[in-house]
């Protein structure tokens, strides 16, 4: 069992304003559009566009094969694995457009990301279902009572900026009943889902994190944070763009957790970290600046996101798996389809 050591190493409120001081002017721009979405969510309309020019996707996938072709053996061996065993699921799944998007058409970046991406599936579901297709009868059908009846993670309505809004009940992660692999798969099949939304590819989603009643002893899981801290910017082919925590006093467990979250926490997630205080109406109340209103936030902390929301939202997600399953022939465009067939050769 994880135990909260008092030593830990920590951020301290000095060294994250120095973190935030030392960042370029673009970089503190970023940040704040993350948070606060606003026009393009941090795509110009320049890059939108660049996508519809002719050969340019084609290009890029290109120096994409290009750039994976040229990692390890040992860094490719999960991906090399998954091509081996799996294709289809690959092809479909880990598309490289969605991480060239991600990534801005970074083709190094997107190359690290699909590596990683693949390296954590593979560690976090086990050989056994790692390649498996991502739906709740498929790799996730000895966890799917989790989601449907403990609904650790929901899916929530867009923000005012078109991002989808993950809700997470951390209070809800107790061993026996939900230990650390089980609440990583949840997140990644959550996160799974969420990329799968092109505009999510691009502009990435909205997490917020119900902290209110956590315990200490309970709740606490170095572990599962650093791993969970990957799914949620480094990994996916869509990333957080910010991090509400809602947690109830300011003072007590929450100020001895939350530097050492942060520590723990990547570079990147740390800065989009937002922690809300207070009463339920407070936070959502507080929320509001970010593009977050009532009906993003789930009734577990005052909001208007309800259970019978969140039933339908599973039973349209079964019909849309159930769906694809019955026309499993993947429709694969001929330049997706030949840059995993090279890759696997």
């Amino acid at each position: 069992m994880p135990v909260f050591s008092f030593t830990a190493p920590l951020i301290t409120p000095e060294e994250e304003a120095l973190e935030r001081e030392n960042l370029s002017k673009e970089q503190k721009a970023e940040v704040q559009e993350d948070l606060y979405g606003g026009s393009g969510c941090g795509w110009t309309k320049a890059l939108y566009d660049v996508e519809q020019n002719d050969g340019f996707l084609t290009t890029k996938l290109q120096e994409l094969e290009q750039a994976l072709s040229e990692m390890t053996p040992n860094l490719l061996k999960d991906y090399n694995k998954a091509m081996e065993t799996a294709p289809d699921v690959v092809q479909t799944e880990s598309d490289p457009v969605k991480f060239l998007r991600c990534e801005r058409y970074d083709v190094i970046a997107a190359a690290k990301r699909i590596q990683l991406y693949w390296k954590m599936r593979r560690k976090i579901f086990g050989d056994d279902r790692a390649f498996l297709p991502m739906t709740l009868h498929a790799a996730m059908k000895d966890d799917a009572h989790v989601i449907e009846s403990l609904a650790i993670y929901s899916i929530l309505p867009e923000d005012a900026h078109g991002r989808k809004v993950l809700f997470f009940d951390r209070i809800k992660i107790v061993a026996p009943q939900v230990d650390r692999d089980i609440a990583l798969r949840c997140m990644f099949y959550m996160i799974q889902v969420i990329s799968e939304d092109v505009h999510a590819q691009k502009h990435g989603f909205v997490c917020l994190n119900n902290m209110k009643g956590y315990d200490l002893y309970k709740n606490f899981d170095r572990l599962f944070f650093k791993q969970a801290s990957v799914l949620m910017v480094e990994c996916m082919p869509t990333k957080t763009k910010a991090y509400h925590l809602l947690a109830g006093s300011e003072n007590g467990v929450m100020s001895l957790v939350l530097p050492v979250k942060k520590h723990i926490a990547a570079k990147e997630l740390r800065l989009r970290m937002v922690v809300h205080f207070g009463t339920d109406y407070k936070i959502v109340d507080s929320l509001k600046p970010f593009g977050l209103s009532s009906k993003n936030v789930s009734h577990v902390v005052g909001g208007d996101f309800t259970e019978a929301e969140w039933t339908k939202w599973l039973s349209d997600r079964k019909e849309t798996e159930s769906l694809s399953e019955m026309n499993c022939s993947p429709r694969l465009s001929s330049v997706v389809h030949s840059f995993g067939s090279a890759l696997s050769s």
